[in-house]
């Protein structure tokens, strides 16, 4: 599961709306908003999908558009040092053959929406803030996610900032030692996506170690996930 965040200065906002094409007649502040509901659909898509959904944005051309393919798919590191103009075209021509537009998304490419400028978008994929060319968010089937902020600015210079922070399936566990003497394991889940199983096999690899008599398992709040999970 991932969070998604649009903030001004200090102002956090949780409002998601799917909705991409009214974003055009919108405030900046609510097509900021829209753009980032549009990332939780990228999410469940791909979660759901059993797909990799990538954002694709052109910081040149001022263009967003999603692409997807197989869930099998490896993503291609970062090289160490910035690609040539030939060889970022040889890389897009043969990621050609297995992305494809993700339609339930975004039929095609669509410009930024008036009054918007992608200025930067910063990811643990790039070794530095990207601020020209051509970069990538991407979505895996396992339901988790690169991990990104795209900045946005006004007209006025006023910014943007819409976040997708991973959101680690297993909040916590730990032994609780009750007075009677029996320790018991407690773990908080936070999503039943795939990459809960490693964290479920250390944490119940902990209770087994410290003998406990019973798991609490806490679920509030959980957002579901892979039924196989």
């Amino acid at each position: 599961e991932i969070l998604i965040s649009v903030g001004l200065m200090a102002l956090i906002t949780g409002v998601f709306v799917p909705s991409f094409v009214s974003a055009f007649r919108a405030s900046p502040e609510s097509e900021a908003r829209k753009l980032s509901g549009l990332f939780q659909q990228a999410r469940d898509t791909a979660m759901l999908g059993n797909k990799l959904v990538r954002l694709r944005v052109d910081l040149e051309k001022q263009t967003l558009n999603f692409e997807q393919a197989p869930g099998d798919y490896l993503v291609q590191k970062e090289p160490e040092r910035p690609p040539s103009e030939r060889e970022r075209e040889e890389l897009e021509k043969k990621e050609a053959a297995s992305f494809t537009q993700a339609s339930e998304l975004m039929p095609k490419a669509r410009d930024v929406p008036r009054g918007l400028k992608v200025t930067e978008i910063k990811s643990p994929r790039y070794k530095k803030p990207v601020s020209e060319g051509v970069a990538y968010v991407y979505f895996f089937p396992g339901g988790s996610t690169d991990g990104a902020t795209i900045l946005l600015e006004t007209d006025e210079k006023v910014r943007y900032a819409i976040s997708v922070h991973p959101i680690t399936p297993v909040r916590y566990s730990k032994v609780l030692n009750l007075p009677d003497g029996r320790r018991v394991g407690l773990i908080r889940v936070q999503s039943m996506i795939t990459a809960a199983d490693a964290e479920f096999t250390a944490a119940f690899s902990q209770f087994r170690d410290a003998n406990v008599a019973a798991v609490i398992l806490d679920l509030r709040y959980n957002g579901g996930g892979s039924v196989a999970v």
